[in-house]
């Protein structure tokens, strides 16, 4: 995934790190530069083949009309695209890589959308900004979102509805292209009294985004660190690298 740019880049001074500006996108003078970076990277690393550019929009929003700025996102990844076709074409590309939200009551002016269900309605936004990517990328090899079943303003539905978001939202989208659909991150949020398992709820989720269409669907972390669904125990302990509950989950799933 290339996302993050040096401080230089992004106004700050050359051969320092400000941590808390990680998430900022480079200034679009530095466009170029970032596509230069990642071709480097690629240089580095000829064994990955895949890139996502850049992270769910990060740094890349339109204060002034409240939605996101799909048209700078879009130039930088046209660069990146463009930089690292030209380097090599056998690399596949994708992205807009912007976050589905969705919202259950509080909806955020000029977010409403057509596209709802059980677990809610989908931010107008986001599906905006996919339509503005498709219309105006250079080229893609692929498409890549990302989403979880929880709703901007808290709601958090059954896992039956829940998961349905990940099919509903993968349906509009093979609606708009052929390109593969890829969930880039996916997270399943559960009540406490819901009476089904985290392990049991990312297989639903799997199940709904295959069903539906989709061609790939990456866990956040294969190893344990952060409470997110892991295949394998944190290797910084002694007894560490061990299997998880998720572990037989995914391997029913890839065995249909």
């Amino acid at each position: 995934t290339l996302c993050g740019a040096p401080d230089w880049m992004k106004g700050g001074k050359p051969g320092e790190t400000n941590w808390d500006r990680l998430e900022a996108a480079p200034l679009p003078e530095h466009f170029r530069n970032f596509a230069t970076l990642a071709v480097e990277v690629a240089k580095r690393y000829p064994d990955v083949k895949y890139f996502q550019v850049w992270n769910e929009f990060k740094g890349f929003y339109n204060t002034a009309e409240n939605r996101w700025d799909y048209e700078g996102y879009t130039r930088l990844y046209n660069e990146v695209y463009d930089a690292l076709k030209t380097h090599s074409p056998a690399l596949q590309i994708g992205g807009p890589y912007v976050v589905m939200d969705s919202w259950k009551e509080s909806i955020a002016p000029g977010s409403t959308s057509s596209l709802s269900g059980p677990w809610g309605t989908l931010d107008e936004r986001s599906l905006a900004a996919v339509d503005y990517w498709l219309a105006h990328k250079h080229g893609a090899d692929f498409l890549t979102i990302d989403g979880s079943m929880q709703t901007k303003d808290g709601f958090v539905p059954l896992v039956a509805d829940g998961v349905r978001k990940f099919g509903d939202v993968t349906r509009w989208l093979r609606s708009r292209t052929d390109l593969p659909i890829w969930w880039a991150e996916f997270y399943v949020e559960l009540k406490r009294d819901s009476g089904v398992s985290t392990p049991e709820a990312v297989h639903a989720a799997l199940t709904a985004m295959r069903d539906a269409g989709a061609d790939a669907a990456l866990l956040w972390e294969a190893e344990e660190s952060g409470g997110f669904p892991a295949l394998w125990t944190s290797t910084r302990a002694a007894d560490g690298g061990q299997a998880t509950g998720y572990v037989p989950v995914m391997r029913e799933f890839c065995a249909r």
